[in-house]
């Protein structure tokens, strides 16, 4: 780690602009108080999201005066390749679970480890592959230059996370002028003063640990530096955990004050977006010589209002010109290892505090901060602002979304098996990856020779079709998935199903025949059995091994990874009569150009390729889909298939253009009959007293996405749940129950609701900025 401290300087010391800031200290015991500026500072500097600021160059005016340009980027998703769930690893329901604030413990947002548990491996590399290269020239671009403002704004909860996060872009040699986080997620409503009054003074001891007033050139001018020496990082690490010990302490300490005077504590959520807006509002009120704004962010629809704002301060001439620049990066998970450790302390984390609850102590909110408030210059904007719904004015923090904790309930973890159908050995993962267009995010894969087939000649790159609907559309928003198996039952195949597949572990033979999508939002692969030998489902199998074993974070079936099945090819009658060109890729990723020149001695081909008949669709592979807004099912909604053709391309894509093989051949690979076994919770039936909520039959929430998209209109998190909470309401009142059989009344009431709150508001307000 030393080696690192001093690689890193050095570095630095190799770019020019570094000599005129200051680096980044990550804790406050690098400074010492006697160089404090003793001046009073301004609001943006006393601000609470702020965790750094660099006074040296904020507090000479001869610097300031050039300002004329501020670059406001994002971190998680934007600079930072922040770990996701793996979805190879839990249940699509328990994953929703883990990212949902206080879901499990305080939530994957707001757990530490989700940042500086990355691994030494990554610290000892300033954390080289997580970072968006890219953007890091650009905000070094930014540094550089004396008439930009750089400004790091994260999402991130500060009190938790800022320690980290400052080490993380110290160690990356970047700079930033401001850096700011999220003070509050949520903010106690009951007892509002003496609620205040507390967190006024254990904010004053956050920020003596992050205040901007710390942070500062030492007496001769030069950047307070730290120490590379282990004791000195397990004190800050120490006092990274007795911070987050003391937040919860604290926050114990406030709702049991809160709950022994008023009883039932409710809070108000503080939303990203606004906590973002009323630091840019600040850096306007700060520098008004402020022109030009540019924004980077990968969220769309906060994207979408910032974009409403900005005009707003174009049409004000407030700015000549204001850009967003929608930033995506591929999915990046932990080690599987340290992602299951962290899950399991997450689980243990939240279990202690079901038992806490239970034995009478106040429920514990993650993220707990003081209400935000206002300053007098944006009431007075916001005031101005009055429509229908209240016209009395517009609540700058709004809209207002409260929260009271329900009763936690005790999460248990087990094994469930998602599907059985077919799983594919490495070597054919990798081939099929290998047919994804470049610019559709591919998971980095080891160079392997199973991408490029022998062809008679020079080795040829082979590309698939896109669909027709997705031919000419932009997809670097999307990625290929990590695990890419055919399902064919959900669940546990019932034993008669199991049988006709052939058993567990059988090897089966899989030809691509189509390709489809549905909603520009899943690229799937239509599959066949390919399979010369005639099946019978009365004829006698060989037995079946049973069971599964472990293998990298996923489930096989029990002799999958025999060494006899992954060497392998398959054994075809040589008299079949293909006349067809055949690419076969076989377990180890072996890829032969002619059935006949297969190697004999395979097992038997005892699988089958077919789909439970209570199940919707045909035998498919997703082999890409969106970021967001993508479900596992919704392959099985796709009813147009087009023919899969492959393309060659000699050298790189970039360099000559794609061409149709002539004559297409039949693409065929190896797989066996197998079950995916994923981490979840146990159903709901199993939490007793829950068991009898009934639940609802109709998706109000996709009934609003729907129309919200049908009428080309953005649509927020808040502003969905917002409206959700008043169409139950009304159901309520009117005594609708959610019921199938009333899914057309639902729907109409809930259409109307989003028209008369959302859409009408929306053009009103597009109406007036015009």
């Amino acid at each position: 780690m030393e080696f690192m401290d001093t690689d890193m300087t050095e570095a630095s010391a190799s770019l020019s602009f570094t000599t005129t800031a200051p680096t980044i200290p990550a804790t406050a015991s690098n400074t010492t108080t006697s160089a404090l500026p003793t001046e009073p500072i301004s609001e943006l500097l006393t601000h609470p999201a702020l965790a750094y600021a660099n006074l040296a160059r904020l507090q000479d005016p001869a610097q300031t005066a050039l300002l004329h340009t501020v670059h406001v980027y994002d971190f998680d998703q934007t600079l930072f390749r922040s770990p996701l769930p793996n979805p190879a690893l839990w249940d699509h329901a328990f994953v929703g679970l883990l990212q949902a604030w206080n879901g499990v413990g305080g939530g994957w947002w707001h757990n530490p480890a989700t940042l500086d548990g990355l691994g030494p491996e990554a610290e000892a590399t300033a954390w080289d592959g997580w970072w968006n290269e890219e953007l890091v020239d650009n905000i070094r671009q930014s540094a550089a230059d004396p008439v930009c403002l750089t400004v790091l704004l994260t999402g991130r909860f500060g009190p938790i996370h800022n320690t980290q996060i400052l080490k993380m872009i110290r160690a990356k040699g970047l700079v930033f002028d401001l850096v700011a986080s999220k003070p509050s997620t949520v903010a106690l409503l009951e007892n509002y003063h003496q609620h205040h009054n507390h967190h006024h003074l254990k904010q004053n001891r956050h920020q003596q640990q992050y205040h901007p007033r710390l942070h500062h050139r030492g007496d001769d001018g030069s950047s307070p530096s730290l120490s590379g020496s282990r004791q000195r990082r397990e004190e800050a690490q120490n006092s990274r955990r007795e911070g987050i010990r003391n937040h919860r302490e604290e926050t114990n300490t406030t709702n049991a004050s809160a709950s022994a005077t008023a009883g039932a504590r409710i809070y108000r959520k503080i939303h990203t977006y606004n906590t973002k807006l009323d630091f840019l509002y600040h850096i306007l009120f700060e520098y008004p010589q402020l022109q030009h704004m540019h924004l980077w962010d990968d969220r769309p629809e906060q994207m979408a209002r910032f974009h409403r704002i900005g005009q707003s301060w174009l049409a004000s001439q407030r700015l000549q010109t204001f850009q967003i620049t929608h930033v995506f990066l591929s999915p990046k998970y932990l080690d599987m290892d340290l992602e299951q450790d962290l899950v399991e302390n997450m689980v243990k984390e939240h279990n202690t505090l079901v038992r806490m609850e239970q034995r009478g102590a106040p429920s514990w909110v993650a993220g707990l901060g003081p209400l935000p408030k206002t300053r007098p210059e944006l009431e007075k904007i916001f005031s101005e602002r009055g429509s229908r719904r209240n016209p009395e004015g517009y609540d700058f923090w709004g809209p207002m979304e409260t929260y009271s904790p329900p009763a936690r309930v005790k999460i248990e973890m087990v094994e469930l098996v998602q599907t059985t159908g077919i799983s594919f050995a490495s070597g054919v993962q990798r081939f099929l990856k290998s047919l994804v267009p470049m610019d559709v995010s591919t998971p980095r894969l080891p160079e392997v020779g199973g991408s490029r087939v022998e062809r008679d000649g020079p080795k040829v790159d082979l590309k698939a079709n896109r669909p027709s609907n997705l031919r000419g559309k932009d997809m670097s928003f999307w990625a290929i998935p990590e695990d890419l198996h055919v399902p064919l039952s959900l669940g546990v195949a019932p034993t008669d199903f199991a049988t006709t597949l052939g058993g567990l572990g059988s090897m089966v033979l899989v030809e691509i025949v189509a390709s489809g999508e549905y909603g520009s939002r899943v690229w799937a692969l239509q599959v066949k059995d390919a399979s010369p030998i005639s099946h019978s489902v009365d004829s006698p199998l060989s037995p079946q091994p049973s069971g599964s074993v472990r293998h990298a974070g996923r489930y096989f079936a029990a002799g999958e990874a025999s060494a006899a099945q992954q060497q392998a090819t398959l054994r075809i009658d040589a008299d079949s009569g293909e006349e067809e060109p055949v690419i076969l890729v076989g377990p180890t990723g072996a890829v032969f150009s002619s059935i006949q020149s297969f190697m004999a001695g395979a097992p038997p081909i005892q699988g089958r390729v077919v789909l439970r008949k209570d199940h919707r669709g045909s035998p498919n592979l997703t082999l890409a889909h969106m970021v967001r807004g993508n479900k596992p099912s919704m392959a099985s909604k796709i009813n147009h298939w087009e023919p899969f053709e492959l393309y060659s391309s000699q050298g790189s894509a970039s360099s000559s253009s794609p061409q149709p093989l002539s004559p297409q051949p039949r693409i065929i690979v190896v797989g066996t009959i197998a079950e995916k076994h994923l981490w979840g919770t146990k159903p709901l039936q199993n939490y007793g007293h829950l068991a009898t909520i009934a639940r609802p039959e109709v998706q109000i929430s996709q009934i609003i996405k729907d129309f919200m998209a049908q009428q080309q209109q953005p649509l927020s998190g808040p502003e969905l749940g917002a409206v959700i909470q008043t169409v139950q309401q009304v159901m309520e009142r009117l005594n609708i129950p959610n019921k199938s059989d009333r899914a057309e009344q639902i729907t109409a009431l809930t259409r109307t609701i989003v028209y008369r709150d959302l859409i009408v508001p929306k053009n009103e307000a597009a109406m007036s900025s015009n």
